[in-house]
């Protein structure tokens, strides 16, 4: 059995895919959070910029950071991937583009799951648009009012996801991943563990910072065909898991 005291407390899953421009402060945003016992696990898929050399040059001086190549599979593959390779009790996920809202976002979810014995916690998330952090507007399952715990039946909706550490046990128990999609993964991977874990702990604290209007989606049959399935996921997990909100949202 692994010794405790050389267990990783949360392993943070990048995955990138021709992110040169944003990776940097996604990894800077990393090695400043004050929580110790992490480590960021960067998946490259198949990128053609320098992406892959820029995690490599801070991979080369900070032992926390391990890099995985693949060929192109999309970011649920690479979650994946990074899910099973991860050493943390807890896990999260943060995209190649985006950042923490401070510097002690990680240390406080993980002191607050830890506390409320939580296998899913999470706190608020914002956007960043032209330099500017922007809280209104969001979705419900995005800005918390108060710190609680949400049952599923109650839990508002699924987006929002990166702003959550998930126990890795959990999710490997539940057979919870990303479904092999290359638009819409993240919705059933999140609606499937609220499901399974039944219950969700919240905090209003601003943990983390997504980035947006600057992706240009090309969509083809194929992501058309994903997006759809995706929906169809949503829907099926949420009935079956007595979900209604969830359930109006898809509808």
């Amino acid at each position: 059995m692994e010794r405790e005291e050389l267990r990783k407390k949360v392993s943070v899953i990048v995955p990138s895919f021709n992110m040169s421009k944003y990776l940097a402060m996604a990894i800077e945003s990393f090695l400043k959070q004050t929580l110790d016992k992490k480590e960021l696990i960067l998946i490259d898929d198949g990128s053609s910029d320098s992406s892959l050399e820029i995690a490599e040059s801070y991979a080369r001086i900070n032992c926390d950071i391990v890099i995985i190549k693949q060929n192109h599979k999309g970011a649920g593959a690479a979650r994946n991937c990074g899910i099973q390779r991860a050493q943390g009790e807890y896990v999260c996920f943060l995209d190649a583009d985006d950042f923490y809202a401070s510097d002690d976002a990680l240390e406080y979810l993980y002191r607050l799951a830890k506390r409320e014995n939580a296998i899913i916690c999470g706190g608020s998330s914002a956007d960043y648009v032209d330099g500017i952090i922007r809280t209104e507007g969001l979705r419900k399952e995005r800005k918390f009012l108060q710190e609680q715990y949400i049952q599923k039946e109650n839990y508002p909706g699924v987006s929002g996801y990166w702003a959550f550490i998930f126990q890795k046990q959990f999710l490997v128990d539940n057979k919870v991943f990303f479904p092999d999609y290359l638009r819409g993964q993240d919705a059933p991977f999140f609606a499937k563990a609220i499901a399974c874990a039944k219950k969700v702990y919240c905090s209003e604290k601003l943990v983390y910072i997504y980035r947006k209007q600057h992706k240009i989606v090309k969509f083809d049959e194929k992501k058309a065909l994903d997006l759809a399935k995706s929906y169809r996921d949503v829907y099926l997990i949420s009935i079956e898991a007595h979900m209604a909100n969830i359930q109006n949202v898809v509808e």
